[in-house]
């Protein structure tokens, strides 16, 4: 039997990589959000979802709708079509192609978007309350960062220019940038009349021989 590697010293256990963190993160706060779903309306996230996406942005095509929803096609078709059957949305041909289809909210599928939407914001006010604003606006703007960093990564092109860049500074020495050598030549520039100026003034001091 194999023996677990340790990690070593100074390496992050795997538990301890916000990676990892933030994808259990992730399901802690899907769980909690489906158990509310299902109580609330009897609806599961992904469905919950769907009817968010129509009510806001209906009619939309099944396409879009995927897209916006995140899901696949196959899944998104069964559960528009129980949706659909319960009266939350319904299906619009389109007459220019036979081959596709719109998606819009019917006036009970509005009102449980509004519920829908109304509960969300509670449990999304109940989970931040223990952050304050300043770590809200953090948050936020790390959230953003890591967003666009993890969608490039998975469009294949984790090394950015802006990445391509950093690794470059990382592997070649230091380099003063132009704003760093443009004030090293300013601070050069006082030092030296400020020499200048201190010169005669140290000639001329008492007790000195002429």
């Amino acid at each position: 039997m194999s023996k677990q590697r340790k990690p070593a010293a100074g390496e992050p256990a795997f538990g301890e990589l916000v990676s990892f963190r933030v994808h259990m993160l992730a399901k802690l706060v899907d769980q909690h959000a489906e158990a509310s779903h299902r109580a609330e309306s009897g609806l599961g996230l992904l469905e919950c979802r769907i009817v968010g996406v129509v009510g806001a942005h209906g009619p939309i095509s099944f396409k879009a709708l995927c897209e916006r929803a995140e899901l696949e096609k196959s899944n998104a078709s069964r559960l528009v079509a129980r949706i659909i059957e319960r009266g939350w949305i319904e299906r619009q041909d389109d007459p220019a192609d036979q081959r596709s289809f719109y998606l819009l909210p019917t006036t009970a599928g509005r009102r449980l978007r509004q519920a829908i939407h109304r509960n969300a914001q509670a449990r999304n006010a109940r989970w931040l309350s223990v952050l304050n604003p300043k770590q809200l606006d953090t948050l936020s703007t790390c959230l953003t960062l890591l967003q666009a960093q993890a969608r490039a990564m998975l469009d294949g092109s984790a090394v950015t220019p802006a990445g391509r860049a950093a690794i470059r500074r990382e592997e070649e020495p230091p380099r003063l940038s132009w704003i760093d050598r443009q004030l090293a030549e300013q601070l050069h520039a006082l030092l030296g009349t400020a020499l200048d100026k201190a010169q005669p003034m140290v000639r001329s001091q008492p007790g000195d021989k002429t």
